[in-house]
């Protein structure tokens, strides 16, 4: 098991999946907010649609990912089942 925190490893790596720039760039805002107060490390990326998340995944790896679930082109649930199978 991975351990997350400023003295117990590596960072949280998370990614945020959104078309709206805005909507990422809040969502940064307030998990840098939290990061200082938890204690914790986290490193973030930002991507504006599942397929770029998905095209990411060959180099990169999340523990967590935030991404909307109505979206044009390919929909939340199907990059969540792909993103699973990868």
């Amino acid at each position: 098991m991975v351990q997350y925190g400023k003295r117990r490893g590596t960072p949280m790596r998370i990614a945020i999946v959104d078309d709206e720039q805005g909507f990422r760039e809040e969502l940064t805002l307030l998990l840098r907010a939290a990061e200082g107060p938890c204690g914790c490390r986290i490193e973030l990326a930002q991507f504006p649609g599942a397929g770029e998340v998905l095209d990411a995944l060959p180099r990169e790896r999340f523990d967590l990912v935030f991404m909307g679930i109505f979206r044009e082109g390919m929909d939340g649930v199907a990059a969540a089942a792909r993103l699973w199978e990868s």
